[in-house]
């Protein structure tokens, strides 16, 4: 009897351990995994916006649960943001790239054709507790949650990493032995489309934003900040990434470093997530 509860004793004392070095290691590789608390939260009409961690540098909105098409304006000074989203009443992630300040948000449904009409809209002042914490959070552009294979991935590339320059190198040497720039993909890839991350994992090939999108969520699961930037570079439209390293910004593009852009030019960003 007595050594069947030391034996409980120990398994307790190392699961203890166990919870606290996962616990340990979130904290230190600096992932954020959205969710919406219901701590602050507005609402107008079939809009509802949780802002319970706008410090993080994220809202949670989710629309009306309908058969219609749904648009999503993100508006912040001069900068406005048009996107999709889901029509299933559920809530999506959407980034505070811009920034502290006053955010203006107004849904729409379509009504007809291309046509669409205003269903809520409301005005949110946020104070983030960094001015690029969106940066570290996932995003309909670089899309993946804490269960998802590329954040293991994140983990093998990145385990002998201690700074975030030596991450990014990781990231860049793995991209350049495994992966591809899909030529195919390319040609059928429709206006609209979102990158997908899984897809890139499964073939081990996709475009600019694919590729773009890969790289940034191994490096936002370890703690580097990275934009995600869209716009172009010398005549083409294109995706890239913009990594924050010891308060710098440094261009990282898988595509060019892959031979998926083979010419010289300049990075114009149009938009960023």
């Amino acid at each position: 009897m007595r050594f069947r509860r030391l034996n409980r004793w120990a398994l307790l004392a190392t699961a203890l351990c166990l919870l606290l070095f996962c616990s340990a290691f979130a904290i230190w590789s600096g992932a954020v995994w959205p969710k919406a608390d219901g701590d602050r939260v507005v609402s107008d009409d079939s809009l509802k916006i949780d802002y319970s961690h706008a410090k993080q540098g994220y809202i949670m909105i989710k629309g009306a649960k309908t058969s219609k098409k749904q648009k999503l304006q993100i508006k912040f000074g001069s900068n406005k943001l048009t996107y999709d989203i889901n029509s299933n009443g559920t809530y999506e992630v959407f980034p505070l790239q811009f920034g502290s300040g006053s955010y203006t948000i107004v849904l729409y449904k379509n009504t007809s054709g291309k046509q669409y009409a205003q269903i809520g809209s409301r005005k949110i002042s946020v104070t983030l507790d960094d001015e690029q914490a969106a940066f570290l959070v996932p995003n309909q552009y670089v899309n993946y949650s804490k269960d998802d294979p590329i954040v293991a991935l994140s983990d093998e590339i990145c385990r002998n990493c201690t700074t975030d320059a030596e991450k990014l190198q990781a990231v860049r040497d793995y991209f350049k032995k495994n992966f591809h720039f899909d030529y195919v993909r390319m040609m059928v890839l429709k206006s609209g489309d979102l990158p997908d991350i899984n897809y890139v994992l499964k073939n081990k090939m996709g475009v600019c934003q694919d590729l773009s999108a890969v790289a940034c969520a191994i490096l936002r699961t370890q703690g580097v900040k990275t934009r995600f930037c869209i716009g172009y570079f010398g005549s083409t439209y294109h995706a890239w990434l913009s990594v924050f390293i010891d308060g710098k910004e440094v261009i990282y593009d898988p595509t060019y470093e892959l031979g998926g852009i083979s010419k010289n030019g300049t990075y114009q960003e149009e938009r960023f997530y």
